[in-house]
């Protein structure tokens, strides 16, 4: 796995296989009760994506698995933080012209306040759509680009400002899935 500087580190973790099958997820978790699918938002101006969330076990056992075994190497290998869960994994589909601007995963109340570690898998091959770029604000005037391969996972903790650009062509669709921490950071 390589680091990446400042934000957490990377590496290929889900083949175009997985990918498609965690993509298919989505269709699945739409029609049960409780789910989110539809675009999200207080103000489309901040974020304008179409999000799934994807219910434990079943079909997604596979995802989790994977998702939660990858974050806590990365955690033991840069962070150690102290960890006790994580949330359901969320997909999320950015069309033409869809965005989500500067942001952090945590905030002030439950269930954001105790994310520590945030994950993202580019689910969609770079060809199939341009723009879309998850970048991170390294200070106020630079950006760093993540890696766009399909498969590749993106761990950084909660509290990096990052944004996804504007897709300019095609779909791209990724997942999201944070890790959480009841004690305080040390």
């Amino acid at each position: 796995m390589r680091r990446l500087p400042l934000f957490g580190f990377l590496g290929p973790v889900l083949t175009g296989e997985d990918c498609d099958r965690a993509i298919a997820l989505t269709e699945a978790a739409a029609l049960r009760p409780g789910t989110i699918d539809g675009t999200v938002t207080t103000d489309a101006a901040q974020r304008n994506s179409s999000i799934t969330f994807i219910p434990r076990g079943g079909d997604a056992a596979w995802l989790y698995d994977k998702m939660i075994a990858t974050a806590l190497q990365a955690n033991r290998d840069f962070w150690n933080f102290q960890l006790d869960g994580a949330e359901q994994i969320q997909i999320a589909r950015y069309e033409v012209g869809q965005h989500y601007i500067g942001h952090i995963d945590m905030g002030i109340e439950e269930p954001y306040s105790l994310r520590k570690l945030s994950v993202v898998v580019q689910l969609t091959d770079p060809e199939e759509y341009e723009g879309g770029e998850l970048v991170f604000h390294k200070s106020s005037e630079s950006l760093v680009a993540a890696p766009r391969e399909r498969g590749e996972m993106i761990v950084f903790p909660s509290y990096a400002l990052h944004q996804v650009k504007p897709v300019t062509r095609g779909r791209r669709y990724s997942l999201a899935h944070w890790i959480i921490g009841r004690e305080p950071f040390r």
